[in-house]
Order: C-alpha cells, then structure tokens, then sequence
C-alpha cells in the first residue's frame, strides 16, 4: 500500500485554468525541525509573560532576524512543494521552487500567501481515525 504524502492543488484563480501546484505533506520531524531553528529567533522578542506578540512582531524584528525567518521559511516551502506549473507575467515557466528558491521572489502578494496558506495546519477539519 501507498503512503499517500503528497496532494495536487488546483491553482486556476491564481494563475490560469490548469495551472496547480503538487505539495509534499511535511513529516512531523520537518516541521519540528523549522520550529527549532526559528524559536531562537521568537525567543528574543518574548514579552515578561513569556508570549511573541504576534501582532507586532514584524514591528519590533530586527532586519536581520526578519531575513533569517524567510530563509528558513521559503527553503521549508521549496523542500515540500514538489512542482507546479506557474508561469511569470510574461507566460514564461517560473522555476521550481526547489531548484531555485529566489522564485517565490516572483510572486505577486496573492500567490505567495496562498503558498503560505498551504503550510498552515487545518485545524477546522475534524480527522477521521481508521
């Protein structure tokens, strides 16, 4: 039996119909991993209570520390998705992200928080335990 680890995402109101994007889901180490490397980075900017006041967070990160978290972020992203088929403003293919990770430098605001929407846990599905 098939380990089913990956799932197809139809892309159509972002690019065009037809276009998708294939994502590997993320092991439980993998994303233990990120979190590990990105706590340190939260860690600095704890309030006395001990919590990351997510809301402003990006107000008060450093420059450097906001720049380390988008490494680390859009490699995560790159190592998981295992290919689409999006094409830049000019129809041409956009690179996968795992050859060459500066491509989520080429996406319009829209694309890239659908990316990021894709990473989130659904929290709101009710999972079924066969």
């Amino acid at each position: 039996m098939a380990r089913k680890n990956t799932k197809r995402v139809d892309t159509a109101r972002l690019q065009d119909k037809g276009s998708y994007i294939v994502i590997k889901r993320p092991t439980v180490g993998a994303t233990n991993e990120l979190k590990d490397a990105v706590m340190p980075i939260y860690d600095k900017y704890r309030n006395a209570n001990g919590a990351v006041p997510d809301a402003k967070i990006m107000s008060v990160m450093s420059a450097e520390d906001m720049d380390e978290l988008n490494v680390l972020t859009r490699q995560y992203w790159a190592d998981h998705i295992v290919s689409w088929n999006w094409v830049d403003d000019a129809e041409q293919p956009l690179a996968q992200p795992g050859e060459d990770v500066t491509v989520f430098d080429l996406l319009t605001d829209d694309e890239f928080a659908f990316i990021r929407k894709q990473f989130e846990p659904d929290l709101t599905q009710e999972k079924k335990v066969n």
